[in-house]
């Protein structure tokens, strides 16, 4: 809730960040926050395997995590990764982000 009652140098009430809060939570399908969850997960992961930090994460970070994504090849020579995952997944880390009251 900090994040939404400091966003670009203004405050809310407590009760309107909650407000704030509650509508954007429920504005999320259960399934797009099972994913987000999922993805953030496969980034942190790679970012402990490759010796980055998650959060905050650089851009240099999130741009080499897209690149190893987008070039990953499966053993048949077909992406491993569809265009919509690396899309959402770059979707998910923004929204960690955000949510953590950082710069996306």
């Amino acid at each position: 809730m900090t994040a939404i009652a400091e966003t670009a140098g203004h405050s809310l009430s407590i009760a309107d960040a909650a407000r704030v809060q509650e509508a954007l939570d429920n504005s999320i399908s259960d399934a797009t926050k099972t994913a987000y969850a999922s993805d953030w997960r496969a980034f942190t992961g790679w970012c402990t395997t490759s010796g980055y930090r998650a959060m905050p994460a650089s851009a240099e970070t999130v741009i080499a995590y897209l690149t190893f994504m987008a070039s990953a090849v499966r053993p048949d020579g077909k992406h491993a990764y569809a265009q919509s995952t690396i899309v959402r997944r770059a979707s998910s880390i923004n929204a960690q982000h955000v949510a953590a009251g950082m710069a996306s």
